[in-house]
């Protein structure tokens, strides 16, 4: 999904949505280096799919 490798724990398992672990785990790495206009970009894609 994000074209980078991950570090991070990789796990097959799915979660609840059927995204991997390791698909979060590489946002979370990636995280400190995406710009804020990204990183903003991503916290309201998430704030809107949770209705908050």
């Amino acid at each position: 999904m994000f074209g980078f490798a991950c570090v991070l724990g990789r796990s097959d398992r799915q979660s609840e949505g059927g995204t991997a672990d390791a698909e979060l785990a590489a946002l979370v790495a990636a995280w400190p280096n995406l710009p804020e206009h990204i990183r903003a970009a991503i916290r309201a894609l998430v704030t809107s799919a949770a209705g908050m």
